[in-house]
């Protein structure tokens, strides 16, 4: 882990960029949609959700969110660019989290709530940050 973060980072980043760095294998991804202070400060490899870091996801084709649109799809995307982990803004993926397959194919690992965090308005939806373990397609599947 680098040096400490401003004092407006510190809640989410120093608290994730340890999570990263503790529950993720070495070699392995986190898929991020903060691509700033959990990318310098984890010490892992991240894949940016929104694209700002990654022009494979920027200019992915089709775009990241239509193949998304599920979250075995999402789940599936993750793992195989190496991503075991994902740490988003909640608020930001209403629609995926709210899906019942949700909580069959993503286990809640962190949660971290923190009202100054935000670096936009109150309003953002940034004040809440969870990391997620991605679950293999196996795990996910219901008992028959």
């Amino acid at each position: 882990m680098r040096s400490s973060p401003p004092p407006l980072l510190r809640p989410f980043a120093v608290a994730f960029a340890a999570h990263a760095a503790i529950a993720l294998c070495y070699g392995r991804a986190v898929a991020i949609n903060d691509a700033g202070a959990i990318r310098y400060f984890g010490g892992r490899r991240t894949i940016d959700l929104i694209g700002l870091n990654d022009q494979s996801v920027l200019f992915m084709e089709p775009p990241l969110a239509a193949r998304c649109s599920t979250a075995d799809a999402f789940a599936e995307l993750l793992l195989a660019r190496g991503a075991d982990h994902v740490i988003i803004f909640r608020s930001w993926f209403p629609g995926l989290i709210e899906q019942p397959r949700f909580a069959a194919r993503f286990a809640v690992a962190k949660v971290l709530v923190s009202p100054h965090y935000t670096v936009a308005s109150p309003k953002s939806g940034q004040a809440e940050m969870v990391a997620y373990r991605v679950l293999p397609g196996d795990a996910a599947r219901p008992p028959r």
